[in-house]
């Protein structure tokens, strides 16, 4: 009922402006390359570690909806890709997170700024109509009406940034770069892309 309770209120998929089933019964599966730091001042990440998580959300949409989410880290666990496998015969589609940095959003890239460090946020091989866009973090007009006397708490300082399509079938790949002091232009990689159910410690390089 409440916005931070909703499901528009959280980092995730929002189909229809509907929020998730409560029943959902999600599947998982994750790995590791278990990377471990030893007794020592300095630590170099080994450029094929990783790990990864992914999940079918599909039963939190009810009939007509597949939703698979993967996130994984990348190149010496210095990036990370979300990937969002979508079919659903309901629209719009909403991906959606929430950020106290200040944001700039470029069509189909997006630049979050918060106490001098900066990230930079790509969408990969977009689908056609994908772009980045910005609003407030407040329940939207469609929204049930809350009990008499109730409002939902501010979320002052809160952006949300979020790509909406239509109803259809998306591979959706969003590309996180921390910029790292020591990590030039040249060092960022952008990954292949593999169906999340086809997701391994090696399936990225």
């Amino acid at each position: 009922m409440y916005y931070r309770k909703r499901t528009e209120g959280q980092n995730t998929i929002l189909i229809g402006g509907e929020n998730q089933i409560v029943g959902a019964s999600p599947t998982c599966n994750f790995g590791s390359t278990n990377t471990v730091q030893v007794a020592t001042t300095g630590f170099d990440v080994p450029a094929d570690s990783t790990a990864f998580f992914t999940t079918d959300i599909s039963s939190a949409y009810g009939e007509g909806c597949s939703v698979k989410r993967g996130i994984r880290l990348l190149n010496g666990r210095r990036q990370i890709l979300l990937q969002d496998d979508i079919s659903c015969n309901r629209g719009p589609i909403e991906w959606r997170m929430h950020t106290r940095a200040a944001v700039q959003v470029n069509g189909v890239s997006a630049s979050l700024t918060l106490n001098g460090q900066t990230m930079e946020i790509r969408i990969i091989n977009p689908p056609d109509g994908a772009c980045f866009k910005t609003g407030d973090a407040v329940r939207q007009p469609s929204d049930p009406s809350l009990p008499p006397g109730t409002v939902d708490q501010p979320n002052q300082g809160v952006t949300v940034l979020y790509i909406t399509l239509p109803a259809g079938s998306y591979n959706l790949q969003v590309l996180f770069n921390p910029q790292w002091p020591d990590m030039s232009a040249d060092r960022y990689m952008t990954p292949p892309f593999v169906p999340i159910d086809g997701w391994t410690l090696t399936s990225h390089g």
